[in-house]
Order: C-alpha cells, then structure tokens, then sequence
C-alpha cells in the first residue's frame, strides 16, 4: 500500500502543465476591480487544449511577449507574474512557457519576473516594461505554493506593499548543493545573502543580490499563490482518485 508522503509526491508531479496557466488567469481575473473581462479569457483556457509547442511558436520570445489586446496607447491593467527563479534552466522554461501562455490568452499585458537568480528576468524589470504602457494597475500573481511563505513577504517589499526589509534565516538547497539564505536590512539596503556550503557545513563562497523596491505609480494588487486555489484542490482530487483501487478497502 502506498504510503501517504508517496501519495502526496505522486499528486503534486501529476499536477498537469496546464494547471498553471488556469490558476494564473484565474488569480488574475479575480483581483478586486481588476479585470472585467479576463473571466471570460479565464473560461477559454481551461477548455483550451492547445499544445505547449504551438503555444511557445505563436507568443514568440520572452521579451516581446504580450496580450492578444494589447496596444501601446497605454492600458489600464497590467499582469505581473512572479516566480522564485533558479540557476537551472531546465527550472525556469517551464516557468515561461506558463508565461507564453497566459501572455497568450489575456488582453492585457503581460510580463514575468522572478525573484532571484535571473538578473535579466527580475520583478523590477518586469514592472519597468508594464510601465511602458502606461497601466494604473499591476495585478501581481505569485507563481509560489504557499501565501504564507517567506518569500512572498519579500515580494511584497520588492512591489512598495510593506515598508520594512523582511528578515529571515533558513538552510535550503540550490542545485542539490545545502545553502544558507539569510534576507537582512543594512545600511537602509533589503540584502538576500547565499552562502554555499560543504557536507560539513562550511562556507565554500558567498553570494547577495539587493531587493529594490520597484519604480511605478500605478496601483499593485498581490493575489494569493496557489495554496487557496480552487483549481489546485480540484487537481489534486482528480489524481488522487486515479490512484484508488479498491475504495471500500483503502484509507
């Protein structure tokens, strides 16, 4: 019999490619006053069942991707899609490819940053180019498992939606490497610091990036990440029901 950790890894990597995409739009569409007519986009990508290639060959690449009504007369709403960003590739396309699609399917614009590890991809640079079209509001949806993670706090200092730098300390791992990820305040500077270290737990070299907060005067409204979608307790149901044999005799 299957265990329950097994269980809850099995259901997490079945969540299919195209959840994304659908909790985005609907994250999106769903902020207060945001949108009124992204419900509509939002019905039409979760019937959608184009293919993620033919998806990525229409939107083009990262930088110029944008909504499907998108103008450069200025538009009232813009899309901020963030994620936490790796140094590994294979981590971050499949983050994009989420991007070409919603970028796709909503008539808005549309632009990814990611936390850290991707200097040419950040938050600020994302909102720099929404501020390009002259939007008032940027709806912010945080590509994150959980609204109470410590990195959302450090979004929403980086989006001007808390005033102090946020402080923590954890041991994590990059790359399968162990990392001690400290986020401090010095000299009126938010600092992420990544010291990589041995088995033995000693410092082999050190990194830090800055948070800045973002340059913008329109409105920011941070949705809620995954952990209170609809759509990912539907998904999660759905692959775990294909896992059950015998349901009278199972727990």
């Amino acid at each position: 019999m299957l265990n329950v950790a097994t269980v809850v890894l099995i259901m997490l990597s079945s969540v299919p490619f195209s959840f994304s995409a659908q909790f985005l739009l609907s994250a999106a569409s769903h902020a207060p006053g945001a949108m009124q007519k992204a419900e509509a986009q939002t019905e039409i990508v979760q019937t959608s069942k184009t293919p993620s290639g033919e998806i990525a060959d229409a939107a083009g690449s990262e930088g110029n991707i944008r909504g499907e009504g998108d103008t450069s007369e200025g538009n009232e709403v813009g899309i901020l899609i963030i994620a936490h960003g790796s140094p590994s590739e294979t981590w971050c396309e499949p983050v994009r490819e989420v991007f070409r699609r919603v970028a796709s399917e909503l008539p808005y614009p549309v632009e990814l940053g990611f936390l850290e590890f991707v200097p040419d991809e950040t938050i600020n640079i994302a909102v720099d180019r929404l501020n390009e079209h002259n939007v008032t509001k940027i709806v912010a949806v945080p590509l994150f498992i959980s609204s109470h993670s410590g990195h959302i706090e450090e979004i929403k200092y980086v989006l001007r939606l808390r005033k102090t730098p946020p402080e923590s300390e954890a041991l994590t791992f990059v790359e399968g490497e162990p990392v001690r990820r400290s986020v401090f305040a010095v000299e009126g500077k938010c600092i992420i610091r990544r010291e990589y270290l041995t088995p033995a737990l000693t410092v082999k070299h050190t990194e830090e990036d800055e948070l800045v907060p973002v340059n913008t005067t329109a409105e920011i409204v941070l949705t809620d990440a995954l952990d209170n979608s609809s759509l990912l307790a539907q998904t999660l149901a759905e692959n775990a029901a294909e896992l059950i044999s015998d349901a009278e005799n199972e727990t």
